[in-house]
């Protein structure tokens, strides 16, 4: 019988335990050093968002021979031009149906309270029962979704600091990217520069699609959501359509919980508007699902909804509600990691599919 070597009879050393424990150590390190910088995390998180969706349209301004400074500029006093419209125009508006909302939310509970009496009595296998269908009860459902938003807005000076930083540091970003990226390759090995600079064309390309795939699902949803409320008689229509806006940036759970408003006032007219408003939103998901989101966002954002929901968890428990917004750009950058630094790197296998067939993590 063939004796065992020694090396391979040798047990547990206390260099390997020495080695664990340093390990262990350093993990625990690098978990307290992301908890205390996780607003710096997603504040340039943010601004890398906002560069990657802009710098496109600076370098086209470049390629005509107008200079990246004045190209920043002028994008800049567009997106300003842009924004003070919206709050001219639509924040208003909007508030002003919500004051209205606000007056008939009484009329909305007890409508409500007597029609799910009057169903639950013509059905006893419901036991009879009617939920109670109040303002503290609906609240307690909605209140805790929107738990997240007293983290972000406890602190006014915080939030106009960030909202400061980000504005500046896109600007000083989009003048010169260059400066950023060549020092990030100068700290990479020489030898892998090559795959690097690959990983983050492709990262940006899928980055770039989600972010105006996004800007277009929000425009277009509201308008379809506004006028299909208007079509079915809400008077708050053009809010109902800001707020399914504004919700698809929530992905998977964003357009299911914009439908929720519409549907409870339309079921406190008359059920029949309810079951019209439920008819709508459900026609309004088919198109964004089979005919927009294909038009907008091609194959470059491939996610499997359950992965989306995963990162939405992980993002949201990190971030809170902003972290939510964020779950899916995260979800494409860990796919790209898998595949750049494990399948291309690790498991030798970036060959077997182009950069579109490699979708990442819960790619389809």
């Amino acid at each position: 019988m063939n004796k065992v070597p020694e090396t391979e009879r040798r047990g547990l050393t206390w260099k390997d335990l020495r080695n664990a424990i340093l390990f262990a150590m350093l993990v625990y390190v690098f978990i307290i050093l992301i908890i205390y910088i996780v607003d710096v995390i997603l504040l340039f998180s943010v601004i890398a968002l906002i560069v990657i969706a802009l710098n496109p349209i600076v370098d086209f301004l470049n390629r005509h021979k107008i200079p990246r400074g004045l190209g920043t500029a002028i994008l800049t006093l567009a997106w300003l031009a842009l924004i003070a419209g919206i709050a001219y125009y639509i924040i208003p508006v909007a508030i002003n149906q919500v004051k209205e909302l606000s007056t008939t939310l009484p009329v909305i509970s007890r409508s409500l309270h007597k029609w799910t009496a009057s169903f639950t009595s013509k059905y006893s296998a419901l036991g009879g029962h009617a939920p109670t269908f109040t303002l503290a009860n609906v609240s307690g459902y909605i209140l805790p979704l929107l738990g997240g938003i007293a983290t972000i807005t406890k602190d006014i000076f915080y939030v106009i600091a960030g909202t400061i930083l980000v504005f500046i540091s896109t600007i000083y970003i989009l003048i010169n990217p260059y400066r950023i990226t060549e020092g990030a390759l100068r700290a990479i090995n020489p030898e892998h520069r090559t795959r690097a600079i690959a990983a983050s064309k492709r990262l940006a390309i899928q980055i770039r699609s989600w972010v105006w795939g996004v800007i277009i699902s929000m425009i277009t949803i509201l308008l379809m959501t506004w006028f299909a409320m208007s079509l079915v008689g809400l008077k708050q229509a053009f809010l109902y359509g800001v707020i399914a806006g504004v919700l698809e940036l929530i992905p998977v759970v964003g357009p299911i919980l914009a439908a929720f408003p519409p549907t409870l006032v339309g079921f406190s007219i008359t059920p029949l508007t309810g079951v019209w408003v439920i008819i709508a939103f459900i026609f309004i998901q088919q198109f964004e699902n089979h005919v927009l989101i294909p038009l907008v966002m091609s194959r470059q954002v491939s996610l499997h909804p359950i992965t989306v929901i995963i990162w939405v968890l992980i993002m949201g428990s990190v971030y809170g509600i902003i972290g939510i917004f964020l779950a899916t750009p995260a979800a494409v950058t860990a796919g790209m990691l898998y595949d750049e630094l494990y399948l291309c790197g690790y498991a030798k296998r970036c060959n077997e599919a182009g950069p579109r067939e490699r979708g990442g993590i819960g790619s389809d």
